[in-house]
């Protein structure tokens, strides 16, 4: 039994086959080798991360200076979140009013989310469901809301660093790269 063939020599090996394969075009031929050949291993890297934009470029700018260039930064996608609005409030008297009745109410922490128009924010924006009961619980309190999407102005970041063969390969550069400084690594397979 043969050593296996690592990827790279076998794409080099299946290259030069072209002038041959090219010799005989419009023609069906077979052509046979192991399977082992052809099924994708796993590999592992290392992931950095959530972190900011100004974390993620100090990162980087780390690990290119330690001689590690093979990184890729991406946002991540944050879950949109919904805000619990109440508005049409005529003077910022009765904003302030209001958010006392929500919490003598018992139904959360409210603030000005707005002063013109004015606008109150219930709560913290969450996940729609839960965004959606909060509302109700508002409007069966007697006040008219409005469940809105919130913008999210900071993206979360992840930094994936290398490609390695095996699983102790990418702890043992985690290690070496923790000598630097950097927050923790998470080792992650992937294809």
């Amino acid at each position: 039994m043969s050593a296996p063939v690592r990827p790279e020599e076998f794409v080099r090996w299946f290259r030069q086959t072209a002038p041959y394969l090219h010799a005989f075009g419009g023609r069906t031929f077979v052509i046979g080798f192991g399977g082992e050949l052809i099924t994708e291993r796993a590999r592992f890297a290392l992931v950095y991360g959530p972190l900011t934009s100004a974390e993620a470029e100090q990162l980087e700018r780390t690990l290119i200076r330690a001689g590690h260039d093979s990184l890729r930064r991406r946002p991540e996608p944050l879950p949109t979140v919904y805000a619990v609005l109440v508005e049409r409030i005529p003077t910022e008297h009765d904003a302030r009013t209001l958010i006392g009745a929500l919490r003598e109410q018992g139904l959360g922490e409210a603030r000005i989310a707005s002063a013109d128009p004015l606008v109150v924010r219930v709560g913290e924006p969450r996940p729609l469901r839960s965004a959606v009961e909060l509302a109700e619980r508002v409007r069966r309190a007697g006040h008219q809301v409005r469940v809105a999407a919130q913008r999210r102005d900071r993206g979360a970041y992840t930094i994936r660093h290398g490609r390695f063969a095996t699983r102790d390969e990418a702890e043992a550069r985690s290690r070496e790269l923790a000598r630097l400084r950097l927050p923790a690594a998470q080792v992650v397979e992937v294809r």
